[in-house]
């Protein structure tokens, strides 16, 4: 129930928001018609917004409850800026590209930040950690499109190492040839790297606190009591425990994650739902933005209840009930 109340919430949220913005899209592209020499009598300008399917007299309400009975046939509209596709068509074309960066990401980010995280608890006040954390700690506040940005003009544009743009190489033949799987890895690396590097020191620094917290529990003191090493007790007693949060986080941060790729794809021109995203909303597309926010909300939605149900697994204490 509640979660279907969240999606509700934000379904009505990210329809009202791109309506409250100046002008629609109709207009936007009558006035770049007429900009570029075309005429459009009225007649003409009305058939555009019949065309699109987008009647701005009707009430607000009324607009969103239309938009709820296509959602519910599985219509996602029309796309105003890549007329005639479809908006259902579109995401299916990019969604998989953003996947790839984001699951990616967020392994490369989790699984060595977790481990760290737990590492530096067990060093705590060493060398180590008086270094490491104070350093994750300010990568953590960095943002992940200005740190692509930064890649992209040394590893890409100076170095020449990596590509300024894209998912692959022209000269290579999509499919499943290594050519171009290893031009998909190529292109990937600068954005993952993006988005990872940022969010594994936010990992880091939640999973060290988690943990010493955690190594001050009567649990924890007992086991030293039983002359148990630091490393068992580190890796054994309090990691796992301390883990459980950690698992909260990720969940957490994938709205983080999808959010901040948007400005990555588009610094990297990478042909996935966020890059979409942003040309969506510079075209006043309500369509295509409503599309692609839906799914963004239920990637989050989906990612929290994973979490609730990992973490009852994980931990008999807890119930869902």
């Amino acid at each position: 129930m509640l979660l279907t109340g969240t999606f509700v919430a934000a379904l009505l949220i990210d329809f009202t928001l791109p309506r409250l913005m100046p002008g629609n899209p109709v207009q936007t592209e009558v006035t770049n018609l007429i900009a570029a020499g075309f005429t459009l009598s009225p007649e003409a300008i009305k058939g555009m917004y019949a065309l699109y399917g987008y009647n701005p007299n009707l009430p607000i309400y009324v607009q969103f409850y239309d938009y709820i009975v296509q959602l519910l046939h599985g219509n996602l509209g029309v796309s105003y800026i890549f007329f005639p596709q479809s908006v259902s068509y579109l995401i299916a074309q990019r969604l998989p590209w953003t996947i790839f960066l984001v699951s990616i990401a967020v392994a490369v980010s989790w699984i060595p930040g977790t481990f760290i995280g737990m590492f530096a608890a067990g060093k705590r006040n060493a060398k180590f950690d008086s270094i490491f954390t104070p350093l994750l700690n300010f990568i953590s506040s960095i943002p992940n499109f200005w740190l692509g940005f930064l890649f992209l003009i040394f590893f890409a544009a100076d170095l020449k190492i990596f590509p300024l743009f894209g998912a692959y190489s022209n000269t290579v033949t999509p499919g499943a040839n290594l050519a171009f799987i290893l031009s998909v890895l190529h292109h990937a690396i600068l954005p993952i790297l993006s988005l990872a590097i940022v969010a594994m020191g936010g990992y880091v620094i939640h999973m060290r606190n988690t943990m010493v917290g955690v190594m001050g529990d009567d649990f924890v003191l007992v086991a030293r009591a039983k002359g148990l090493s630091n490393r068992r007790i580190v890796r054994t007693y309090a990691g796992a425990n301390a883990l459980l949060p950690n698992i909260t986080m990720l969940a957490i941060s994938m709205g983080a994650v999808f959010g901040g790729n948007i400005l990555v794809e588009t610094i990297f021109t990478y042909p996935g739902i966020g890059y979409l995203s942003a040309v969506a909303v510079s075209g006043e597309d309500y369509s295509l933005i409503l599309g692609i926010f839906l799914i963004f909300t239920i990637a989050i939605l989906v990612a929290n209840l994973m979490a609730d149900l990992l973490y009852a697994w994980l931990d008999p204490r807890v119930s869902l009930i």
